[in-house]
C-alpha cells in the first residue's frame, strides 16, 4: 500500500503555467550555486585568454600570415 506521501505526490498535478507564484531567480528554484551572467562571461574570457596566451609562437605565426594577406 502506498504511503500518504506517495499518494499525494501521484495525485498532485499542476501545469507550470497555472502556478500563481513562479520563481524568478535561480534561488527561487532552490539552486544556490549557480553562476551569475558576469561570472559566466568572466570564466569564458579567462578560458579564451588562457588558450590564446598558451599558444605561443603558433599564434604569432598565424597573426603574421593574416597580416601578410591583408
Amino acid at each position: 500500500m502506498p504511503s500518504a506521501f506517495e499518494t499525494s505526490f501521484s495525485n498532485h498535478k499542476h501545469k507550470f503555467a497555472e502556478l500563481e507564484e513562479k520563481p524568478t531567480t535561480l534561488g527561487g528554484y532552490g539552486i544556490t550555486d549557480g553562476m551569475t551572467a558576469d561570472e559566466v562571461a568572466q570564466a569564458i574570457k579567462t578560458a579564451v585568454d588562457d588558450l590564446i596566451n598558451g599558444s605561443g609562437s603558433a599564434l604569432d605565426t598565424q597573426r603574421a600570415c593574416r597580416r601578410a594577406r591583408q
